[in-house]
């Protein structure tokens, strides 16, 4: 081999790692990017960094909550659940929340509970998703819907520490099996 084609191949491969070091600055400059844009309001702006982030680092499941957190904001609930479902699905924190409440507002009342119990179960502390979960239920005992399936959630529930919510765990617990008329 000449010399110039062994320089060259040591410029590709520099490059290339030089590339494989950048792409997620980058693709981490893009999502903090997207959170300030997000947090203006500016939805379709955040969309557009998140998702190029994500093309720069398409397992980050971080990046699939907050795409699908700014899809949500937009309006476009059938794109944003799959990253949300992909981010929940990676134990994100938040993400299941975040989940539970889209597909509630997507119509989707039956894995909106399933999810909301499961946020429930593994953020025993999270303030917002016992809330959530209270709130569909409340819903669903005035609207007599999937009665029986949020009671038998409820029980498989662990109890909260006293103080975790703004609503009591015995509370949401017998609210849930007044909505199944127990």
């Amino acid at each position: 081999r000449s010399a110039g084609i062994v320089v060259a191949e040591r410029c590709l491969a520099e490059a290339l790692t030089s590339c494989y070091v950048a792409a997620p600055m980058l693709g981490h400059a893009l999502s903090l990017r997207g959170c300030w844009l997000l947090e203006a309001g500016q939805t379709r702006e955040a969309t557009r960094a998140f998702g190029e982030a994500l093309e720069l680092i398409p397992d980050h499941p971080r990046l699939h909550w907050l795409l699908g957190r700014a899809l949500w904001a937009e309006g476009n609930l059938t794109l944003a659940l799959p990253h949300l479902a992909t981010a929940a699905a990676s134990g994100e924190s938040g993400a299941q929340v975040d989940l539970g409440a889209a597909q509630w507002q997507a119509g989707l009342a039956g894995e909106a509970l399933r999810t909301m119990a499961r946020a429930v179960a593994a953020h025993p502390g999270d303030v917002r998703a016992r809330d959530n979960l209270a709130a569909a239920l409340q819903v669903l005992d005035t609207k007599g819907l999937e009665v029986g399936r949020a009671a038998r959630l409820f029980d498989e529930l662990p109890a909260l520490p006293p103080g975790t919510s703004s609503i009591a765990p015995d509370e949401v617990n017998d609210r849930a099996r007044a909505v199944a008329g127990c």
